[in-house]
């Protein structure tokens, strides 16, 4: 794990060293590898991704404007 993902861990509040969590990461980089040759796909290349997320996120914080932190996460997890 690279210094920017463990940063990055760590202020989504879990623990980088915690097994469960570096298991979860291990899944994602091999369900990742194991469709990279989606991301010849436009709609599915890392950019497309990440600009969805965020539009969705914005979508969230415009949504939740003024209500606490826990309401957004709360409504993120389900």
């Amino acid at each position: 794990m690279d210094p920017i993902e463990r940063a990055a861990i760590i202020d989504e509040g879990y623990d980088p060293d915690d097994p469960t969590v570096r298991d979860a990461l291990d899944d994602v980089v091999r369900i990742l590898a194991e469709h990279r040759h989606l991301t010849g796909d436009p709609d599915l290349s890392l950019e497309h991704v990440l600009d969805a997320a965020r539009a969705y996120e914005s979508g969230l914080e415009a949504r939740y404007a003024g209500n606490s932190t826990s309401n957004m996460c709360s409504h993120r997890l389900g």
